[in-house]
């Protein structure tokens, strides 16, 4: 009986961990917390402030339009808008994990408009102005990419480029398994995408809470799927992007311990559609275009004739 007692605790244990684990890596923070993870990224963007003002004092000068849709699942969806006057087409972009479109798209997103390309910088689920509750790192996201699409096909008829940074880039290839030709999406641009959400979660409880990933995946995601009604092994990005032929950018830093830059390679040497692969040597996760955003630029110029 005393075994069984035991048993019973530890299970309980394990279910209680696990439970507030879910809640630490996909329930939505709140401002407070938020305003922690930026304040402790501060000391890491330092060097690259001037790049960073760059974006920031040519975004306060747009007229930024709000556009609200609907997710599938009934969340409203918040993106902003930045038109061209003479648009080739119109870039819809997405940030990462915890972050927003002022630290991961601002620095950079001026250079696509001088490329002649409408803005379209999306708050994924979760995040910012948009709703949902819990994040889903891309299961869901993806869904949402494809809403975006839709909502940019029936507004303004233009060729789109999708482009995300982190869970942004494994949102916008993770879209590709339900991409059509009517959608008019020309190209995908992904900056530090991982492949699969279930091992992203497992190397990042590894690396920054120091205890072995592999025992609590499975608590995690059973609370994934019986509260946040997704799985962590919905699909990888390998298994989306079979079959297509949508030009495809990676990049990404060898640097990068977040998501480790053996993501990219095993999506590269799947893909069977164009593809280029440009690698920043001495940059870490999300922070290529910082360290080199002359190199950045060029890469996508190359891809986006």
């Amino acid at each position: 009986m005393i075994y069984l007692i035991i048993i019973l605790v530890l299970i309980l244990l394990y279910l209680i961990s696990t439970f507030i684990m879910f809640n630490v890596v996909s329930k939505r923070m709140k401002n407070k917390q938020l305003t922690v993870i930026n304040e402790a990224l501060e000391e890491a963007l330092a060097p690259y402030q001037n790049i960073i003002d760059i974006g920031n004092l040519w975004m306060e000068k747009q007229n930024k339009e709000q556009i609200y849709i609907k997710s599938e699942d009934g969340l409203k969806l918040h993106g902003m808008l930045i038109r061209h006057p003479n648009p080739k087409g119109i870039f819809i972009e997405a940030h990462g994990y915890r972050s927003n479109v002022e630290r991961d798209l601002y620095p950079s997103c001026y250079q696509y408009y001088k490329m002649g390309y409408s803005l379209l910088l999306i708050d994924q689920r979760a995040s910012g102005k948009s709703e949902g509750k819990y994040i889903t790192f891309g299961m869901r996201e993806s869904e949402d990419i494809i809403c975006w699409c839709k909502f940019v096909n029936d507004a303004f008829k233009l060729p789109i480029v999708l482009a995300g940074v982190s869970m942004g880039a494994t949102s916008v290839m993770m879209a590709m398994k339900d991409l059509r030709a009517d959608m008019r999406v020309k190209y995908v641009l992904a900056d530090c995408g991982y492949n699969s959400a279930y091992k992203e979660v497992i190397h990042a409880i590894n690396h920054y809470f120091h205890i072995p990933g592999i025992i609590f995946i499975h608590g995690i995601n059973l609370w994934c799927r019986l509260i946040a009604k997704f799985s962590l092994k919905e699909k990888t990005v390998v298994d989306c992007i079979k079959n297509k032929r949508i030009p495809l950018l990676l990049i990404h830093g060898e640097l990068d311990d977040f998501v480790p830059i053996k993501n990219s390679e095993i999506i590269y040497e799947s893909y069977k559609g164009k593809k280029d692969f440009v690698r920043f040597d001495d940059a870490a996760h999300g922070m290529s275009y910082l360290l080199d955003s002359k190199k950045y630029v060029d890469a996508i110029k190359k891809m986006i004739r």
